[in-house]
């Protein structure tokens, strides 16, 4: 069983918005850990039209957390064989956010969630590297959404909203923010 680190009621909505994307668009997941979140997106797709669903992270490649070694022991290789048997219908791509977007060759992508390092940079570079493949009117989600926290994300996500990139803004529990693209 995997390690869940996301609010229920967060689960719940990335289930149900899975289960609204058409088959030939996909879901995305960015920041996979262990495949909690990822196993309730492929359960909605598949209650839905059954489109495609990846999960991307870094599982312990070479260089991750240099700066912060603890975490890339608590963030390592094990933990995508964990995922792998959690969510087995989804796809998973060993590869930082920016190199999987830039070697993007699936569909539209309908769902995109984005719980990978929770700063402002990493926020915004994972939304802006996804952005290009993004299908009109995607569900666009972000994890971490949190003050006293993870200032960052939320620097991110308001800055996109404002300016009109994304809209429909909605939190979801306590730090789950839901969004679509304009």
């Amino acid at each position: 069983m995997p390690k869940i680190l996301t609010e229920a009621t967060s689960l719940d909505w990335l289930q149900a918005a899975a289960a609204t994307v058409p088959a030939d668009q996909s879901c995305v997941e960015v920041g996979v850990f262990q495949g909690g979140s990822l196993q309730r997106i492929a359960v909605g797709a598949r209650k839905g039209s059954n489109p495609p669903v990846y999960g991307v992270d870094q599982w312990g490649s070479p260089g991750m957390y240099l700066d912060r070694p603890h975490l890339a022991r608590a963030y390592g290789k094990e933990n995508q064989r964990i995922a792998a048997r959690s969510a087995p219908t989804a796809a998973l791509v060993r590869a930082t956010s920016r190199e999987a977007a830039q070697r993007w060759d699936g569909p539209p992508i309908g769902l995109l969630h984005i719980d990978a390092d929770h700063t402002y940079e990493a926020a915004m570079g994972d939304f802006r590297a996804w952005q290009p493949h993004l299908a009109p009117g995607a569900h666009v989600a972000f994890d971490d959404y949190w003050a006293g926290r993870f200032e960052g994300v939320i620097k991110a996500v308001d800055e996109l909203v404002a300016d009109g990139t994304l809209t429909d803004f909605e939190r979801i529990g306590h730090h789950f923010a839901v969004t679509r693209l304009a």
